[in-house]
C-alpha cells in the first residue's frame, strides 16, 4: 500500500509579483509621507536643514 507521491512544480511567480507591488508601493508611501512631514515642518517656519534635523531626532526617540 505504498502511494504514489505526485511531485508539483512550485507556483512561484504569483507569490514573486505580490512581493514586488508591495515592495514597489512601500518605499514610495514613506518618502511621500517624509516629505510632506517636512513640508508640514517647513511651513511652520523651520527651514529646510532644520527640518529634516527634527525629523532625525524624532526618529531617534522613536528607536
Amino acid at each position: 500500500m505504498q502511494a504514489e507521491l505526485k511531485h508539483r512544480k512550485p507556483n512561484l511567480l504569483k507569490p514573486t509579483l505580490i512581493f514586488s507591488a508591495v515592495g514597489f508601493f512601500i518605499p514610495g508611501f514613506t518618502a511621500i509621507g517624509l516629505l510632506g512631514f517636512q513640508m508640514l515642518l517647513s511651513s511652520f517656519g523651520l527651514d529646510c536643514h532644520n527640518a529634516w534635523t527634527v525629523l532625525g531626532q524624532l526618529q531617534l526617540l522613536v528607536d
